[in-house]
């Protein structure tokens, strides 16, 4: 890759994550984006990590790194990170992970960068501890949020963590070009069949258990419907476990991970997130991109995608029954589900593109200094 001239900046972004996640993935198109806008981007990431690969694939200067829980206790790895971050010439690191911030930021501070920026991705209050509120108060210069939901649970356990001046929020945007002409799936067994679709980790937060239930609750109400789920993760069992109490085997189908999501979201009608939270409910933006109505929980972000009635649903927290009975009328009402995919779609382009808001982040962080 041709790298211009460092006319803008030089940066350093880190994230140790081994998996790939909605993280990686901002870490690595912002990264992609800067190093072509004229910014020295290195990057710091797990050594045997996806996000490597796709780095090393784009030809983005690295530095592969192993950082755990534990590895702010250790004053040489600390002091072996500053001298690598040092080396960058940067002066400014932008950091994902709570371990991250820990010895990264630790790092950082001790190679005398002037910004410390903490990008905080979930919507989960930050603990009020002794070393959290060292850390924001000594360590990290700024906070980037990726929603007002994630901005508020910052400062929810302690209000004087950090000045709230320094938190900035800029969504996370979606290159829109990519949603483009994708074929459907062939999944639809039925034509006049409702297929509703979610994308989650099998985890406590994203609460598949909600789905399996929906799909139970709406074969009662004697409506044609498939509940198709993708994903993966340690409640697999568990999830599969519970289709077979509730008896909805033919109604609920796991479809296991997918690296692209993007032929499923064009094929299914409807998309339902049951997540307890979300820092910023990005599979909600991809669903609008196929101008599908989106529901999901009146909590966390979720109303900061959602215009309820206008190109979704908010549904009062938890309540399937609610949850059963507003699918239920969707699938009587194909043109509120037309008018309310076409808000959506309006609505992600104007609010959500990604080169707009990466080049916004780009400005903030121009501005710091």
């Amino acid at each position: 890759m041709h790298r211009m001239s460092d006319k803008k900046g030089n940066i350093v972004f880190f994230n140790s994550t081994k998996v790939w996640g909605g993280g990686e993935k901002w870490h690595f198109d912002t990264a992609k984006t800067f190093t072509e806008s004229g910014w020295k981007v290195t990057v710091f990431c797990h050594r045997d990590g996806e996000l490597k690969n796709r780095l090393a694939k784009a030809n983005i200067p690295f530095v592969a790194v192993k950082i755990t829980n534990f590895t702010f206790l250790q004053p040489w790895k600390i002091i072996s990170l500053a001298r690598k971050l040092k080396s960058t010439g940067a002066n400014t690191i932008i950091m994902n992970l709570s371990a991250d911030l820990k010895a990264a930021g630790l790092a950082a501070r001790r190679a005398c960068f002037k910004n410390i920026i903490y990008r905080r991705g979930s919507a989960i209050p930050v603990k009020n501890t002794f070393f959290n509120r060292y850390l924001f108060s000594k360590v990290v210069t700024n906070v980037l949020a990726n929603s007002f939901a994630t901005r508020q649970t910052v400062l929810q356990n302690n209000p004087a963590l950090i000045d709230p001046e320094k938190i900035k929020v800029i969504y996370n945007g979606l290159k829109l070009n990519e949603y483009e002409n994708v074929p459907e799936m062939d999944i639809r067994s039925e034509s006049d069949e409702l297929i509703i679709g979610s994308i989650g980790r099998m985890v406590e937060q994203k609460n598949q258990k909600d789905l399996i239930v929906l799909a139970a609750k709406l074969k009662e109400m004697k409506i044609a419907c498939k509940v198709l789920i993708v994903g993966d993760g340690n409640m697999r069992e568990e999830l599969e476990q519970r289709r077979m109490e509730l008896n909805v085997e033919e109604e609920v189908e796991f479809l296991g991970y997918q690296q692209d999501v993007r032929a499923f979201l064009q094929t299914i009608d409807i998309f339902v997130l049951t997540s307890k939270w979300e820092g910023f409910g990005y599979v909600l933006a991809e669903a609008m991109c196929y101008k599908k109505p989106v529901l999901g929980y009146d909590l966390s972000s979720n109303p900061e995608l959602i215009e309820h009635g206008k190109n979704g649903l908010l549904i009062p927290a938890f309540n399937t029954i609610r949850l059963a009975r507003e699918v239920m009328k969707l699938s009587k009402d194909q043109l509120r589900i037309n008018q309310m995919g076409k808000s959506g779609f309006e609505m992600v382009h104007a609010r959500f593109d990604f080169q707009k808001n990466v080049k916004e982040v780009e400005e903030w962080i121009a501005s710091l200094g």
